[in-house]
This record gives structure tokens, sequence and C-alpha cells, in this order.
């Protein structure tokens, strides 16, 4: 059996990117370079198990989004399935929270290139249209498609001790 997946990029870009992209579901995942045109790209032909149906696939930028689930239809022999990814997980921990902003602040002005961790939109430096990720996505954790998966929280704030000498 074979399913295409149609990736789209929650946001603005401009111009084309390269994403590695992760697709699961129940007894596969795979990692695949997609070529991004704009929020727009493709992977066809992906060979998966056998199975009567695919009611939860999920899908993850691996550096820059959380993960997105949702089920595939069936049109003409293949499945099909649409992720909207959301950006904004600078360290790939699967939540925009607390981490993510800090690792913006510390990246913020440097000219990163598209590959960069805080540089969602792929253009050449780390600004305010990145920040807009974050911000759009605060406090948002990726999805899962296990019934019984305890949920990862955002982390609100980090409280630093002080040594007692």
């Amino acid at each position: 059996q074979r399913l295409d997946a149609t990736i789209v990029l929650q946001g603005a870009f401009n111009g084309a990117s390269n994403r590695a992209i992760r697709i699961a579901g129940p007894a596969f995942s795979q990692t695949f370079a997609v070529a991004m045109a704009g929020v727009n790209g493709q992977i066809a032909n992906i060979h998966v198990p056998v199975s009567t149906g695919y009611g939860c696939l999920a899908a993850k930028d691996l550096a820059h989004s959380l993960t997105t689930a949702t089920s595939a239809s069936i049109v003409n022999r293949a499945y099909k399935a649409t992720f909207v990814l959301r950006q904004g997980d600078s360290n790939n921990d699967d939540s925009v929270d607390i981490y993510d902003f800090s690792l913006f602040a510390a990246d913020r002005g440097l000219a990163s290139g598209a590959a960069g961790r805080s540089n969602f939109n792929s253009d050449i430096a780390v600004n305010n249209a990145d920040f807009a990720f974050i911000s759009t996505n605060f406090f948002r954790t990726g999805d899962t498609c296990s019934s019984n998966a305890q949920g990862r929280e955002a982390v609100t704030r980090v409280k630093i001790g002080r040594a007692h000498v």
C-alpha cells in the first residue's frame, strides 16, 4: 500500500526550503527530505504496511514544528493525508514554550541561513517574523495518536536557584 502526504507549513513563507519531515503511523515511522515551495510540499508513494485503514497518522518537521495528527482517506487506491504543521519548536521537544523563546532570543539577529534552529520562515535571519511563530503557538504541544498518552505540558517559566555557600 502507499500513502501520499501533503505538507502545509503554518504561516507566511517566501521562496523555497528543504525540511526533514517524519511521517509515522501504526508500525512505521519514516523521515523524508521534503522540498517546500513556500508553505507547500508533497511526499508521494510512501510505502506503508498493509492495513484496512489509517485512522491516525502523525507528521513533524524535525527542526521547527509541533507534531500534527490526522486521519488518511482513500483516493484512487492510495491513502491521502494533509498535515498542517505549526512552527515555533526551536529545540525539537514537541512543544512551544519558554525554552523555545530563550533559544529565539539567543538566535535573534543572527544570519543563520534557512536551516537555523529559530529561523522558522527559512529566510536569511532570525527576526520578528520568526517570533510571530512562537507568539502564535506559545504553550502548544504536539498531537499524539495514542489515546492513553500523557501529553507533555509546555514549560511556562524557569526558576534559577541560588546556591547556598
